[in-house]
């Protein structure tokens, strides 16, 4: 079923280039990554998980030639990350939040590239990026457009609710939600507060985040397909309301 975005969610890149404890007096920057190996959350030849992606291009923006580096699926849990780490199959690792925090306070590990700052991000990939979006099928959009209107507008409430509110008051309203893990809270305040505009004020598009992300895709495509690939195929701002 053919699906379509209808709202941005995030306006960086949220992924951390951490570093093993050991290293972090002896790499200060990414061109000294050059013959190491580097975790991301999957790799395989015919489908990369955006972490992956993201590696390579920051390889690649350092001047460092893809075969001097080594991409290990190093999985996509705080366990199988820091495990990675402490054995030393991986020297560095694309992590992801509250993960990456969680590793750097149990100090097994450094950050070296903070993505979810929105100025990094617009540093080292030429603007804001959209790693999150809020989706749904191509049937729902023009079926229900009201349904899509009630969930875009949810959301911009919530962002805006953000805005307003410290992160000590996020995490005490997340603390109140079925299912979040307690366990969590200390490392999303860390993140929260390292990187408090890492979320927009509201869902609508912004232009330059989508073609910034669109050419970041485009980069690193593979193929002619993917290399072809229109955001504005499946990127979707408010319906008309029947």
């Amino acid at each position: 079923m053919p699906l379509l975005s209808i709202g941005q969610l995030s306006q960086a890149a949220m992924v951390s280039l951490m570093l093993r404890r050991d290293l972090k007096s002896k790499v200060r920057k990414l061109s000294q990554l050059k013959g190491m190996r580097i975790g991301v959350n999957t790799s395989t030849r015919t489908a990369r998980s955006t972490s992956q992606m993201l590696a390579e291009y920051l390889i690649k923006r350092a001047g460092i030639d893809a075969n001097d580096v080594q991409i290990i699926p190093a999985g996509q849990t705080l366990d199988a990350q820091q495990s990675a780490l402490k054995s030393k199959a991986v020297d560095a690792v694309m992590g992801d939040e509250p993960f990456a925090s969680q590793l750097v306070g149990k100090g097994e590990a450094s950050i070296l590239v903070d993505l979810y700052n929105p100025q990094v991000c617009s540093e080292l990939l030429g603007g804001p990026f959209v790693h999150a979006a809020l989706t749904t099928r191509e049937d729902v959009f023009n079926q229900h457009p009201q349904t899509v209107i009630k969930m875009q507008r949810m959301f911009d409430r919530t962002l805006q609710w953000m805005v307003q509110h410290s992160p000590e008051e996020i995490i005490d309203q997340l603390s109140n939600q079925p299912g979040f893990d307690e366990g969590n809270s200390s490392a999303l305040l860390v993140v929260l507060k390292r990187n408090p505009k890492m979320y927009p004020t509201r869902s609508a598009w912004d232009a330059q985040a989508v073609i910034t992300t669109e050419k970041f895709f485009h980069s690193m495509a593979n193929d002619e397909v993917e290399a072809a690939l229109q955001f504005s195929e499946f990127v979707r701002g408010t319906p008309t309301a029947k």
